[in-house]
């Protein structure tokens, strides 16, 4: 650890480098959203179908984070910062030049991939390289670096959208990643000596397959419902899938996750309260521009402006949260969970009103169904937060 309170150029352009990767993950997350009515027509496929474009992103970021324990030591910085940009760049490049909707799924999973090893690397930077007393400051710079892309990410999809066509949302990018992998490349340093660690191989397949289980059923249900055998079956391995996981992870040295705090009340509590909120707001992200695109008939443009509001006041909060430290692990990991299960289940529910009537009605009415259920999940998350309170009041 530094023992002086000066920060270095090169620690600044390691958080820049690593922080630009992150934003460009993000804001072609949240940029899709704005194009996916569009692709919808190009690509012949159902709202059921695209969403994959951002709940198998966000699956994928949930997959890769639980590994930065294993990864960290087992590699440099700068090797898994090279590994991760050159995947996003050629992803990205791939993404661009996709002709089919497979060749774009694929893309966007490899694109989630290397963000799930990009996020908690800029944090591991911090804390691992900068002065104790600037810890929380460069916490709350990257931080910034990151919240800053939801407010990006839906203007700049309506605007290209609109006049340019959504491939250069991703050709865009493509100067700012080449900017970073420079500034990598100069930056960073090996922070640590490689070690050979053993690695839960039982863990992490037991947890891959519980999320994706989960995901896929959450999926399925646009199709054939909540008590279809496949849907049950799904949800009923996912369940056992994850209970393995526990049981792996009380009984193993050095499990993937440490699930001691969870016998923590206040902790318990307040993750409920995290995973409704971003719950609530990634599936407001997918619900809000394509009912104005399906339903009143309004530009990519105006689509994408309407999410503005929310995503800056969001980059204006993040900051202040720059003093909690513990921004990976399980916290960030269940969050994307909690975000791809939002973007699937609202997804799931216009896609069935959207079969049973047709796409202009059913997305009316499927999406007023998804905003009564966001709003019971927001009610859920208030009595979470109050009884959080009231608990360290005693």
């Amino acid at each position: 650890m530094t023992q002086t309170n000066t920060i270095s150029s090169k620690l600044l352009l390691s958080i820049f480098a690593t922080g630009i990767m992150v934003f460009s993950g993000i804001v072609s997350e949240t940029a899709m959203n704005v194009t996916f009515p569009t692709l919808m027509k190009e690509f012949d496929v159902g709202t059921s179908t695209v969403q994959w474009l951002t709940t198998g992103y966000l699956l994928m970021l949930a997959l890769v984070v639980p590994l930065s324990s294993f990864l960290k030591k087992r590699f440099s910085a700068k090797g898994l910062f090279l590994f991760a940009i050159a995947l996003f760049i050629g992803a990205t490049i791939y993404a661009g030049l996709s002709t089919q909707f497979a060749y774009l799924l694929i893309a966007r999973l490899i694109q989630g991939g290397a963000t799930g090893i990009a996020l908690p690397l800029m944090f591991n930077i911090i804390i691992t390289q900068a002065p104790k007393q600037k810890i929380g400051m460069l916490m709350g710079i990257a931080t910034l670096i990151v919240a800053m892309a939801p407010a990006v990410g839906p203007v700049l999809g309506g605007v290209v959208i609109d006049f340019y066509g959504w491939r250069m949302v991703f050709f865009l990018l493509l100067p700012l990643l080449f900017l970073a992998l420079a500034a990598g490349i100069f930056a960073i340093s090996p922070t640590n000596s490689p070690e050979k660690v053993r690695f839960d191989f039982i863990g992490y397949f037991l947890l891959a397959v519980s999320f994706a289980s989960f995901i896929f059923a959450t999926e399925k249900t646009a199709h054939y419902g909540w008590f279809d055998p496949l849907v049950l079956v799904l949800l009923v391995l996912s369940l056992v899938a994850l209970s393995g996981f526990v049981l792996k992870a009380k009984q193993g040295k050095n499990p993937l996750i440490h699930l001691a705090v969870f016998q923590y009340k206040p902790f318990v509590l307040s993750l409920l309260f995290i995973l409704s909120i971003q719950f609530n707001v990634l599936a407001l992200g997918y619900l809000i521009p394509n009912y104005a695109q399906i339903a009143t008939h309004s530009s990519a443009f105006i689509a994408g402006f309407l999410l503005l509001p929310g995503c800056l006041v969001g980059a204006f909060i993040a900051p202040f949260s720059g003093k909690l430290l513990d921004r990976i692990g399980v916290i960030n990991t269940l969050q994307q969970l909690a975000g791809a299960t939002g973007t699937s289940v609202v997804a799931s529910i216009v896609a069935n009103q959207q079969q049973k009537i047709d796409l202009t009605q059913g997305t009316m009415l499927g999406s007023q169904q998804a905003f009564i259920l966001l709003m019971l999940f927001s009610v859920f998350g208030l009595f979470c937060a109050v009884k959080t309170f009231q608990i360290q009041k005693k």
